[in-house]
This record gives C-alpha cells, sequence and structure tokens, in this order.
C-alpha cells in the first residue's frame, strides 16, 4: 500500500496526479482511482499527448480512447469509464503538465 504520495500536479482536490516512493502513479479524477506502473503511466500520458477530434479513436498499449460528441469512453483492456468532454479535456491538460519520471528497470527475482 502506498503511503508516501508526492503531488505532481492537480486540478483541485479531487483531481491530481501524484507518485509514490514505490514509483506508482495514482491518477484521481472524481470518484475514480488509478493506480499505474510507470509504464502505463506514460501510456495513459502519450494516449492523451494531442487532442482526439469527435468521433476518433487513438490506442496507445492497452488503453483505448474513443470520443463522441459530448463524451468519451476511456478503456484499459475490458473496462471502461465514460467521462464527459470537458473532463475529457481537463484531464489531458493536467496529463500534459506531470513530467513522467524515468524509472529504473523492475528487479528480477530468482524462483526457488
Amino acid at each position: 500500500m502506498c503511503r508516501t504520495l508526492t503531488t505532481l500536479g492537480a486540478l483541485g482536490p479531487s483531481r491530481r496526479v501524484s507518485r509514490c516512493t514505490c514509483g506508482a502513479y495514482h491518477v484521481v479524477w472524481a470518484h475514480l482511482h488509478l493506480s499505474l506502473h510507470p509504464d502505463e503511466f506514460a501510456e495513459l500520458c502519450r494516449l492523451f499527448a494531442s487532442p482526439l477530434p469527435a468521433g476518433e479513436r487513438r490506442d496507445v498499449g492497452l488503453w483505448h480512447l474513443h470520443l463522441q460528441e459530448g463524451a468519451a469512453g476511456l478503456w484499459y483492456g475490458p473496462m471502461c469509464v465514460s467521462l464527459p468532454a470537458d473532463d475529457v479535456r481537463e484531464l489531458r491538460a493536467l496529463l500534459l503538465g506531470v513530467q513522467v519520471q524515468s524509472v529504473a528497470p523492475r528487479p528480477l527475482y530468482a524462483l526457488n
């Protein structure tokens, strides 16, 4: 469980991106809380790197973003959350303001 978080960007108390000392990124968006490995977070940031026209879909890794008129579906594998278009723009602005920090590779452990 993550205990020491550093806020990397925020749009108020219920919309923020933090990083734990263990390296995990935490994206909090209202009642949605994503705890992401650095690679997953980097893919999420690439997903939002450029504006997406309505009716378009973008895929980066397991992330998928489908923007429709007034709303969007943000998918990670088989799970989806629907967001109003204004939230998509605000989430994009938040993610663009966060610097993704490089992380040392995960250690390998011998199996006994």
